[in-house]
């Protein structure tokens, strides 16, 4: 099985990092069957970089009302994601928006999984709160054991 795990943000606005940080830390473990991309501006392209594997693995920033370093693990497969859920963008053609994209196009993958992390400092220059680092710590830990939510069959299960 070749799992993919996407990486998306922005180093330089805070707690948007997180996506990118969770991605270069499982680059650096070196897990077998794992691959590794980073996407920081226009995600349509994402479509065809997933092309192949049998899992893939996004984590990005997301804003909703629960509590900094919330994250929530989506199976994006089952369907859209939720409305409730902002992801964190500075382009007109989001998260949401590719994965729509492909499913209309039948390119989504076998097996899709959103980690949405709760960030609450999205400014520019400032630096990834504490929260939101521990959540990456955790979810890397999460990766790197199975890389798949605990409960593939719901659509979101958040993760404390």
């Amino acid at each position: 099985m070749k799992t993919l795990v996407i990486g998306v943000g922005s180093q330089m606005n805070g707690d948007d990092y997180a996506g990118l940080l969770i991605a270069q830390r499982i680059a650096g473990l070196g897990l077998a069957g794992t691959d590794v991309a980073f996407f920081s501006g226009d995600l349509s392209s994402m479509i065809e970089t997933w092309a192949g594997y049998d899992t893939v693995l996004i984590c990005d920033a997301a804003i909703s009302e629960k509590p900094a370093g919330t994250v929530r693990s989506i199976n994006a497969k089952s369907g859209p994601l939720p409305r409730e859920i902002s992801f964190v963008s500075t382009h007109a053609f989001g998260l949401a928006d590719t994965i729509e994209l492909a499913r209309t196009l039948g390119k989504l993958p076998p097996e899709l999984c959103v980690y949405a992390v709760e960030a609450v400092n999205l400014g520019l220059g400032a630096p990834i709160t504490r929260e939101v680092e521990m959540a990456v710590e955790r979810l890397v830990k999460q990766i790197q054991d199975g890389g798949k939510p605990d409960h593939p069959g719901e659509a979101i299960k958040l993760m404390n």
